[in-house]
């Protein structure tokens, strides 16, 4: 059972230096990008207030919250700042936040891009800072990844035939780059609408 990664928010400094470790494993929920992102920031003081792998999906955020006051944006770099699957936030207690999404691949560049950022120090950024907080994820990207949320509510109201089809689609959309993704998603659409008759019982 996870002592530290099972819900309620972690203060850093509730967690004795003996067990960072096993804090670190259990926050980066395995992966590696993740785990050496957070180790970085602590060593350098950046505390964090919670963080996401990502891990259930590449359409599942990957994130990192961080700690009151803290402030992480001067560290990114233009990769980070430019990037369409990279967005930053603040919530309502003006803490920041950095987030990304892409596959499993994507993100733990990202992580080790944003644990190369901080190594490297705070940078001349504020005019891509400024630009960037509160743009929008690639939207492409959010669309594939209700196409994908679609496909596996329906997995189990369907034929077995058509159970293939769809748990196909899904794999190749999640583990897809967006250019493969593309390639599918037309069929996606062709198999969702084809949903609607399957379900009234034409069984394919």
């Amino acid at each position: 059972m996870s002592k530290y990664n099972n819900g309620p928010m972690i203060k850093l400094d509730s967690i004795p230096r003996n067990e960072i470790d096993k804090a670190l494993d259990e926050f980066s929920e395995g992966s590696e990008g993740l785990r050496f992102c957070l180790s970085i920031m602590w060593s350098n003081g950046l505390k964090t207030a919670a963080c996401c792998s990502g891990h259930e999906s590449s359409f599942q955020e990957a994130y990192i919250l961080m700690d009151d006051n803290v402030d992480i944006y001067s560290y990114l770099s233009d990769e980070l700042l430019t990037s369409d699957m990279v967005s930053i936030s603040l919530n309502k207690d003006n803490n920041q936040a950095i987030h990304f999404v892409g596959t499993r691949k994507d993100k733990e560049h990202f992580f080790f891009t944003l644990a190369k950022d901080i190594a490297t120090g705070k940078k001349q950024n504020a005019n891509l800072v400024r630009n960037k907080i509160g743009r929008p994820i690639n939207q492409e990207w959010l669309v594939h990844g209700f196409v994908y949320s679609m496909l596996r509510d329906n997995l189990q109201k369907v034929g077995p035939i058509k159970r293939i089809k769809l748990a196909t689609l899904c794999k190749q959309l999640n583990e897809g780059s967006m250019e493969q993704q593309r390639r599918v998603i037309g069929d996606c659409y062709k198999e969702l609408a084809s949903v609607q008759t399957e379900s009234k019982g034409f069984w394919k």
